[in-house]
């Protein structure tokens, strides 16, 4: 058995959460056993243990992660001197590129089985979205009121539909997220050519 290189705590325990927030997006809690990481990552479940106390210990900085990585895409400010769809252009660009480094982040986010194995994780990983969907309430809601966007179309529409959006998109890596973003953009104010 070939041996591993000891990697610094730090990077082993980021090298153990990165894996536990990618299981978790693809199989959910259910799967995720310390032989499970330990196997993946070429160490022992002791190993493990010497750098977090338990299975839950890792999930919760799992979900840390997770609320991390998307709290690095809010906007620093809200300048309100800036205009409503431009800082959501800015956001989603943002999104889309973290989600292309981090793909667990949109399957994590979408990943409907949580809440059936794990309730409690699945309303800490709810409550890790809620500063973006916040952003995004707020841009589409300045954006009707200045007539930017269809205020005919209920906020929480918008809202999906732009997730969605992001979503898809987060898996065309051929298309730069500033290209996305003006395609998304169309859409939003009503000059897409969008097919039959």
């Amino acid at each position: 058995m070939a041996t591993r290189k000891r990697l610094p705590k730090a990077e082993r325990q980021q090298q153990i959460v990165d894996f536990a927030l990618t299981h978790l997006a693809a199989h959910g809690a259910r799967g995720l056993t310390l032989r499970v990481i330990a196997t993946a990552l070429g160490v022992t479940d002791a190993s493990l243990l010497r750098h977090f106390p338990s299975k839950q210990a890792i999930i919760e900085a799992a979900v840390d992660r997770f609320g991390t990585l998307l709290a690095g895409d809010l906007p620093a400010s809200d300048d309100p001197s800036m205009p409503p769809l431009v800082r959501l252009g800015h956001f989603v660009e943002r999104r889309l590129q973290t989600a292309r480094t981090h793909p667990a982040l949109i399957e994590l986010a979408f990943n409907t089985r949580l809440a059936d194995a794990a309730p409690d994780l699945r309303a800490r990983i709810d409550a890790n979205m809620r500063p973006s969907l916040g952003v995004l309430r707020t841009c589409i809601m300045q954006a009707q009121v200045q007539g930017s966007i269809s205020a005919t179309v209920s906020v929480q529409a918008w809202i999906w539909v732009i997730m969605g959006f992001v979503r898809g998109a987060s898996r065309q890596a051929e298309m730069s997220p500033a290209d996305a973003w003006t395609m998304l953009r169309q859409v939003l104010v009503g000059q897409a050519d969008l097919p039959d």
